[in-house]
């Protein structure tokens, strides 16, 4: 979240947003995460991070309804965060977890490792790289 462009209290609900999401196998929680991210789009409509941990949520909770419906509202959140900010590695992890479950492994594979490029030590990416290698 971008602090020139946002209130305290805005920093201080993205934060709480974020600490719900760890529990991830808390579908109450991931439904509070979710419903604090869209409130704070209202004003960070900009914000790569807001759009990519309401995609993150959005994922979370896909897998905990079984909803898979809920992957193409995800991946709009995440396309989106990559448009505003390509240089986030997380945000090209969480597009391949997207590409992924829709089935997209190829597209899975190639932000998997774009995410690599941008920080080889990132553990989710190489993990889903794995993954996909285990599909396929």
């Amino acid at each position: 979240m971008h602090a020139e462009r946002s209130s305290a209290a805005d920093q201080n609900a993205y934060v709480e947003a974020l600490g719900l999401l760890p529990r991830a196998k808390d579908e109450k929680s991931v439904d509070r995460a979710i419903a604090t991210l869209e409130k704070l789009l209202l004003n960070a409509r900009d914000s790569a991070p807001v759009n990519a941990q309401l995609a993150r949520a959005l994922l979370y909770k896909s897998q905990l309804s079984r909803r898979p419906g809920l992957i193409q509202q995800a991946t709009l959140y995440a396309e989106r965060a990559a448009e505003l900010d390509d240089s986030q590695s997380e945000i090209h992890v969480r597009l391949g977890q997207l590409r992924n479950a829709a089935g997209r492994y190829p597209d899975a594979e190639h932000e998997f490792r774009r995410a690599l490029e941008l920080r080889s030590a990132n553990a989710a990416a190489n993990v889903g790289t794995a993954q996909k290698d285990e599909v396929m």
